[in-house]
């Protein structure tokens, strides 16, 4: 009788020390807070401009707050594209008429919730696979417009 009390005692025990624990963390490779050893997505992830390129598809300009263009970047009716990099480079990729124009800047930064590219100053919001920003746009001439610009990667 206690060999059967001592074994139904210990039973228990046997099937919860196997229980396996699970690590959650962010499963998402392009975050910055990427958890490899994650094996389930608790919602932490974060993101930046860095990692993949934004295949621009929308730019709203507005003049005085009125909007006076919206719809795929003006002059360029092919795809308009932009990849951050680490070293604060940004490589713009032009595709006009299937030929290929590179403009490389330097010196972009994050600060808080801005985005600085040279003269250019725009509140961010980055997730996943989407990036709006938004601000002036110094375009060199003696107006500047307020824009939008909306891409996906």
């Amino acid at each position: 009788m206690k060999k059967l009390l001592l074994i139904l005692l210990c039973l228990p025990l046997l099937f919860t020390s196997c229980k396996k624990e699970i690590t959650d963390g962010c499963t998402e490779s392009l975050a910055v807070n990427y958890n490899s050893d994650a094996e389930e997505d608790d919602g932490s992830c974060l993101f930046s401009v860095i990692g993949g390129i934004w295949n621009v598809y929308n730019i709203e300009y507005f003049l005085n707050d009125s909007l006076t263009y919206s719809g795929p970047p003006l002059e360029y009716p092919a795809p308009v594209s932009l990849q951050f990099y680490d070293n604060f480079g940004l490589l713009g990729q032009i595709q006009p008429d299937s030929t290929t124009q590179i403009d490389t800047i330097h010196g972009w930064f994050i600060e808080n919730d801005s985005l600085y590219v040279g003269a250019d100053v725009f509140k961010y919001i980055v997730s996943k696979n989407e990036l709006k920003l938004e601000g002036k746009f110094f375009s060199g001439f003696s107006v500047d417009f307020k824009s939008i610009i909306k891409a996906i990667r």
